[in-house]
């Protein structure tokens, strides 16, 4: 039997998003993977669209945007341009695929409308929760908040599996819309390496974006109260260029405070590893926030680190479940300074010992064989056929 046909669409760049990696990993032995995103996938796919061919009119944004600031609420429109619903029919009519997958709630609209004339099955993966995505920002809920709300109900009846990264989400999602989902957190791929010996002085590190929310000058904070006994690395990409160089200013007067290159995905666990422990403190500032089960938590796990994180309720339950490091009582920089001074150098190396089980257990590999069997169950009464 021929290889059924499968569209991931996305406004991502596809070689440096870690959950369209694994999903691709989880589902190139089974389908015929075509893609759309701003760049194409490292892995091998049978075709790759530019994400081009999903802008929005300038006028259509435009006008979305004008109804928004001047009357400083959401008024429900269509959620349809016909020039992109017309690039996205033609794509489809060529491809003729049996499984899209959306990885942006606002391109759901455009599948869903054409659903029923290609006969695919339609998943709706989400990165987050939308309708709460900036809700710190106090013109939120009388603008995007309606917006992202008036969409989901819209799209939601149309998706053959949503999905969402954290049960958190799930629950949100059953109270507000009423719809159930697949949880697929964030997991990385499963890492066979050991733990390292504790280093001296203690190495910290902290990866990902640069961004203003997480706050980051918190985990400054922390190596500042921490002292020479502990060396903290920041391995961040500038995505925010101006708070980035205000970081680095921070922690100029700084010994125990350095700024390491990034890495590419590939080597993020394998450079993780060097180091002892994995920090984190991300401030519930947003519903997401304080949520958050974010790739970097698992990227600690696998490469066999001591956690120490804020009290994020997502995060601290796998911590404290699988018993790979330390929750502090607060978002504050001093609780998880004390909490980190409080571990002997037996404690910091127990918690990594802890790591090996947990990693085979959260491992990306656990999580693809349920995305890959919930999508070929999508297909089931179509393959009987």
């Amino acid at each position: 039997m021929p290889m059924e046909e499968l569209l991931i669409v996305t406004q991502r760049t596809l070689h440096t998003a870690p959950r369209i990696i694994r999903e691709i990993e989880a589902l190139q032995a089974d389908f015929r993977i075509h893609t759309i995103g701003l760049t194409p996938p490292k892995a091998s796919v049978q075709s790759h669209t530019h994400s081009a061919i999903l802008e929005e009119s300038t006028s259509f944004k435009a006008l979305r945007k004008l109804r928004r600031v001047l009357l400083n609420r959401y008024i429900a429109r269509t959620h349809i341009q016909k020039s992109k619903l017309r690039r996205v029919n033609k794509l489809l009519h060529d491809l003729k695929p049996s499984v899209v997958i959306c990885h942006e709630c606002f391109d759901v609209p455009y599948f869903a409308a054409l659903k029923e004339k290609y006969g695919y099955k339609l998943v709706f993966n989400a990165h987050e929760y939308y309708p709460l995505e900036f809700d710190e920002d106090p013109n939120w809920a009388s603008t995007w908040q309606l917006y992202y709300e008036d969409l989901y109900r819209q799209i939601l009846p149309s998706v053959d599996l949503f999905i969402n990264v954290c049960d958190s989400i799930r629950e949100k999602c059953l109270e507000v819309f009423g719809v159930d989902s697949l949880v697929i957190p964030n997991a990385s791929f499963y890492h066979a390496c050991e733990p390292t010996e504790v280093h001296q002085p203690i190495r910290l590190i902290h990866h990902g974006g640069a961004i203003q929310s997480r706050k980051i000058e918190e985990m400054i904070d922390v190596a500042k109260l921490l002292g020479p006994q502990y060396e903290l690395s920041l391995m961040l990409m500038p995505i925010d260029s101006g708070y980035f160089d205000e970081l680095k200013a921070l922690a100029a007067p700084l010994p125990n405070v350095k700024f390491i290159e990034t890495v590419p995905f590939s080597s993020i666990v394998p450079t993780l590893n060097t180091y002892d422990m994995g920090i984190y403190i991300l401030p519930p500032t947003s519903f997401n926030n304080a949520i958050a089960l974010p790739n970097k938590l698992y990227e600690f796990i696998q490469a066999k680190l001591t956690v120490a994180i804020g009290p994020s309720p997502e995060m601290a339950r796998i911590v404290n479940e699988h018993q790979v490091g330390i929750v502090a009582n607060s978002f504050q920089a001093a609780d998880l300074a004390k909490a980190i001074q409080a571990l002997s150098i037996e404690d910091i190396r127990t918690f990594k010992a802890n790591t090996q089980a947990a990693a085979q257990k959260l491992s990306a590999e656990q999580y693809n064989e349920r995305l890959k069997d919930h999508i070929l169950a999508l297909l089931e009464p179509v393959r009987l056929n």
